[in-house]
């Protein structure tokens, strides 16, 4: 009587432990699988286009500073005025990108630390440790939060196409006012000493 009041009590304790690590059900963890994908490919996206905009704020900076160096002697009141106004568009062009890159670098902390938590839940999942209320939870709070990070990354794309056209547009103006200045140059008579 004694041992098989032992076995029940065993597989009752069994029973017990496996009700406490049950963890989410299948279709949740495919859930999870599928958002980790999408997440992954958020951020990659989001990583080209930040190089995207490293590159552009190294080339808007080289045009600035041409036209910081570019001489106004020789030039007519007519260029001088435009390379002002090129200057200007092309500082404005600048600050534009920069603006994204400070939104970028706080963006990118919080990206990091969402992707920990997500990784940091998954690992839970896996090992039984979150139940399917809990995990349905975690997963649902985290899609919204790349909701809100995709919005960001449209909203800078569509931004920096922009900020990008304005500044190629800039970049010509500086091209063939240059060129134009280099015209005037040589058909102006030369100075006598």
């Amino acid at each position: 009587m004694k041992a098989k009041f032992l076995v029940v009590s065993a597989a009752a304790a069994v029973m017990a432990l496996s009700a406490c690590k049950h963890g989410p059900s299948a279709e949740t963890m495919k859930a999870v699988a599928d958002f980790g994908t999408n997440w992954t490919t958020l951020g990659s996206e989001a990583t080209t286009w930040a190089a995207d905009l490293e590159k552009a704020i190294a080339d808007c900076d080289a045009e600035c500073k041409n036209h910081e160096t570019m001489s106004m002697e020789g030039m007519s009141e007519e260029l001088k005025a435009k390379a002002a106004e090129t200057a200007n568009a092309c500082k404005s062009d600048k600050s534009s990108f920069e603006a994204m890159k400070t939104e970028w670098d706080a963006f990118k902390t919080s990206w990091e630390e969402n992707t920990a938590a997500f990784t940091a839940m998954q690992e839970k999942m896996n090992k039984g440790e979150v139940d399917e209320e809990t995990a349905k939870k975690q997963l649902a709070e985290l899609t919204t939060k790349m909701e809100e990070s995709k919005a960001k990354v449209e909203g800078w794309k569509v931004a920096f196409t922009a900020a990008k056209e304005s500044c190629m547009k800039n970049m010509e103006a500086s091209a063939s006012i240059k060129k134009m200045a280099e015209e005037e140059m040589a058909k102006a008579p030369a100075k006598k000493k």
